[in-house]
């Protein structure tokens, strides 16, 4: 970690795996600045969720995924270092949503048949596989693990946040592919 650095720039340094998340801050104030940050990104930048539940399931999916990597590092014996993990996941999803929006908005704009599905996709995966591949980071740093388990960890969390979503808000609707169904 470079002297001094402010956790904003450690947390940028992170998701482009130029840092380590035991360098940022272990406080509840920079789990709750992270929350913070995922929690309106997730709300603006979200545009496929139907306004009136983006608030709900930005909070779900916040609370959701911090009880996972509880969960995870609970069983790796490494709860101690939750609040450096989820701060920096929290974190780097949020850079990884900023980072993805200009992009995505603009392959989403060109309307909503089955071509420009595949454009959308095209460019959003991408970032998916990106934010996927920086939890599969940091949840290797924070375990002290292979890559290839750490991949598959941070995967299942995902997966998890994911069942629990639809499970509890049944099917959120894509305006983008609803009318190529």
């Amino acid at each position: 970690m470079i002297a001094n650095s402010h956790p904003i720039q450690v947390t940028v340094r992170i998701a482009f795996f130029r840092d380590a998340p035991q360098n940022l801050p272990s406080s509840n104030q920079m789990v709750l600045l992270t929350a913070a940050a995922a929690l309106l990104s997730t709300i603006f930048l979200d545009a496929y969720v139907p306004a009136s539940s983006n608030l709900e399931l930005a909070l779900l999916q916040i609370v959701v995924y911090g009880i996972a990597v509880a969960i995870v590092l609970f069983f790796a014996g490494r709860i101690a270092r939750w609040r450096q993990t989820i701060a920096a996941i929290y974190g780097t999803n949020c850079v990884v949503r900023c980072l993805a929006f200009l992009p995505v908005s603009l392959a989403s704009s060109f309307g909503q048949s089955s071509e420009n599905f595949f454009w959308l996709a095209v460019t959003a995966v991408p970032f998916g596989i990106w934010g996927l591949c920086i939890s599969a980071y940091i949840l290797r740093e924070a375990i002290e693990t292979t890559n290839g388990k750490a991949f598959f960890l941070a995967l299942g969390v995902n997966l998890a946040v994911s069942l629990v979503v639809l499970f509890l808000f049944g099917e959120i609707t894509d305006p983008v592919t609803e009318s190529i169904q």
